[in-house]
């Protein structure tokens, strides 16, 4: 069965100044947390 490791930074633009391959390494158990900050980001939107 294939399988992709989730990646919510995959599509997102980051400053120069964060460290992408540990981003990258990362990713996945940041999952989370990018999803409530997106969230937040909504909600403050409406």
């Amino acid at each position: 069965v294939p399988a992709l490791v989730a990646d919510p930074f995959a599509e997102m633009k980051t400053a120069s100044r964060v460290n992408t391959d540990n981003l990258q390494k990362d990713a996945a158990s940041l999952m989370i947390a990018c999803g409530l900050a997106m969230r937040s980001l909504d909600d403050a939107t409406r």
